[in-house]
């Protein structure tokens, strides 16, 4: 079992035009079939300069050397479903437990300045 537990994310405060974003973060567990799993996390209405979650999620994982997990960070928008603002994506198996910083990264691969997320990773077999 992966439980993941968010707290923030960067100092970066996302704007679309002059309104200030309340973005949510996906999280995606890829693999076999029994182990997809998705997860959204509430939208924080809040104009600080990081983004408090403060929600935690288990997911149940049967082969986690197979297992991917996806994190991504959108917004809501009322013509579209979401927009995706940024994300991460990692085998399970690099991932160790405990509090981690996960460098988020734009649609091109490329790193986003001063996005990342605080999560801390629980593993339980």
């Amino acid at each position: 079992m992966l439980g993941i537990y968010l707290l923030h994310l960067g100092k970066k405060t996302i704007k679309l035009g002059s309104k200030v974003a309340n973005p949510y973060i996906k999280i995606r567990i890829c693999g076999v079939p029994i182990d997809d799993n998705e997860y959204r996390t509430a939208n924080p209405f809040n104009r600080k300069l990081a983004i408090d979650w403060n929600e935690s999620h288990s997911f149940q994982i049967h082969m986690s050397d197979m297992a991917i997990i996806l994190l991504r960070v959108e917004i809501p928008d009322k013509v579209a479903t979401q927009i995706r603002i940024a994300s991460f994506a990692l085998p399970l198996r690099c991932l160790r437990q405990g509090y981690r910083i996960m460098q988020l990264k734009d649609s091109k691969g490329i790193e986003v300045p001063g996005s990342e997320l605080l999560c801390h990773l629980r593993f339980d077999n």
